[in-house]
């Protein structure tokens, strides 16, 4: 069997991501014409108010969530370190920012964390 050449895996990739931007575009169009169809359902049951409706194949209801918006980082950075808080932030560190952090300070790491490096292709049109 003859072996395929990089060149033709590179076509062949160019191919498939052709193949997954057009499916991802029509997703993006099928949710975006969800999302106008869940916001008018929402917007209509509060008007109505009625907070739950079934119908043939599945119920809608309303459900509230409270949610963090922070208006102040800077206090709520005090807040934080002031009471040891750090459960209030998600564990996971900017890249750039910490790619940026490590240069700032000569290549010396930052401590705790470290370093890998990530390996991916780039494939570009030609």
């Amino acid at each position: 069997m003859a072996r395929r050449t990089l060149g033709s895996i590179s076509d062949e990739l160019h191919l498939e991501r052709e193949d997954i931007r057009a499916l991802q575009s029509a997703i993006d169009k099928k949710k975006k014409a969800y999302k106008l169809k869940e916001d008018a359902a929402l917007e209509r049951m509060e008007k109505e108010g009625t907070s739950k409706i079934t119908g043939e194949f599945a119920t809608m209801s309303i459900s509230i969530v409270t949610v963090p918006q922070v208006k102040d980082w800077d206090k709520f950075q005090a807040y934080i370190k002031r009471n040891s808080a750090f459960h209030l932030l998600e564990r996971r560190p900017a890249a750039k920012a910490w790619r940026e952090e490590v240069e700032s300070r000569r290549n010396r790491p930052v401590p705790g964390v470290e370093g890998f490096q990530k390996h991916s292709l780039n494939l570009r049109n030609v």
